[in-house]
């Protein structure tokens, strides 16, 4: 059994992020796990500000969590951590597993480490050019001159770096000079214990919104602003000539703006449904009410949840995102045009072979790739590899 401890500076208590399902998979492998991060939630926390709660710790999805308080922060990014290498000392962790590259945390992390040399450090990274380095010399300001002669201080105390997808690997080894040799893909996953698809569940949501069973459903779901093209998608569904289709929309809006505009785009079209947010372990519901997932933007956890659920995806096309559709279990988008999405869309609508087809092998994927089972699995196994060595 090993000590664990993650690291993260902001922590949604209940959702389905790593953050989140990592340390339970961890914890049901028989470890002792622990979730070390601050007092605040997140920015993207149900499209809400971010709040400032108490600090101590508490019990969540089976594992500790324990929040300290912060000296500042730079909001969104990152927070520096009062009492963080006290806490460490105390802890005494065999393996630490902080979440993120850039914060000043992982400079403590490898402090310890110096001091402490069988303990076990990793570090992941999310970054890549899709949702970061948009301003091409601001990303050079703040990753290659703040970050990348920081990084190279810290990284021989680092025994691995993870990135999430192979685009976020190029980017980590680019633009923060990763050492290659120790950087490895742990891809992002789902927890299959909560996304799989259920008949049941999804009968009584077609029967919530009156979808009769012969109806084809498409559902996209998440935290809605322009990046994610939600009104690309239902000007291209209002295209679809066929009563026989329903489209869900099931999530927050980032800006109110935004939701406006696209309460304007979809009118007095009765065929779609805007459900709002609901809860992570909610969403198995609304998908397995749905024949197939349409996300036309920017990428999205939720992405993992719906292959979990055995949906066939249509998804924005980015690079590294390859493996997400490597069975043939989806489509992917090579543009922003909106008569692409309407031919995806009927693609999907008038083939139920296919459809067939791409659930079996979204189970393929989900089993061998996406299950937190696995992934935990996978984030322990390097430590046999460092003892074989």
């Amino acid at each position: 059994m090993l000590k664990i401890i993650h690291i993260c500076q902001y922590y949604n208590d209940g959702y389905g992020y790593q953050e989140n399902l990592l340390p339970k998979y961890q914890k049901k492998l028989g470890h002792d796990v622990k979730v070390i991060t601050s007092n605040r939630t997140s920015f993207f926390s149900s499209g809400q500000r971010p709040k400032i709660v108490g600090v101590g710790e508490y019990e969540d999805n089976g594992f500790t969590v324990h929040r300290l308080s912060i000296l500042g922060e730079f909001k969104g990014k990152f927070v520096f951590f009062k009492g963080l290498r006290e806490l460490l000392e105390e802890e005494k962790p065999d393996y630490i597993f902080h979440h993120g590259i850039t914060s000043p945390s992982i400079i403590t992390c490898a402090k310890y480490k110096a001091k402490n040399s069988s303990v076990f450090l990793v570090a992941d990274n999310h970054a890549e050019y899709c949702n970061s380095a948009r301003i091409p010399i601001l990303s050079h300001l703040y990753y290659r001159f703040l970050w990348t002669p920081l990084i190279k201080r810290v990284s021989h105390h680092v025994d691995v770096f993870f990135s999430i997808t192979p685009g976020c690997k190029a980017f980590a080894e680019k633009e923060l000079s990763i050492p290659e040799n120790k950087h490895k893909i742990l891809y992002l996953g789902s927890d299959t214990e909560v996304n799989k698809y259920n008949e049941t569940e999804g009968k009584k949501v077609r029967d919530l919104f009156g979808i009769q069973q012969d109806e084809i459903v498409a559902i996209t779901a998440g935290k809605f602003d322009e990046k994610k093209r939600l009104d690309s998608l239902i000007k291209a569904f209002r295209k679809i000539d066929s009563q026989q289709t329903r489209l869900i929309i099931v999530g927050s809006f980032l800006q109110e703006e935004y939701e406006k505009y696209i309460d304007g785009c979809i009118g007095k079209d009765d065929r779609i449904i805007k459900v709002g947010w609901v809860q992570a372990n909610e969403l198995f519901k609304y998908f397995s009410a749905s024949d197939f997932a349409v996300f036309p933007g920017g990428q999205s956890a939720v992405w993992q949840q719906t292959i979990s659920c055995e949906l066939p995806l249509v998804i924005k096309y980015w690079p590294g995102t390859e493996y997400l559709l490597s069975r043939d279990n989806g489509l992917f988008l090579f543009s922003d045009k909106q008569e692409e999405i309407e031919q995806a869309l009927k693609v999907m609508v008038n083939s139920p072979k296919t459809r067939g087809e791409m659930r079996e092998n979204a189970k393929i994927v989900r089993n061998e790739m996406l299950s937190y089972e696995v992934i935990a699995k996978q984030s322990v196994s390097f430590i046999d590899e460092k003892d074989k060595g």
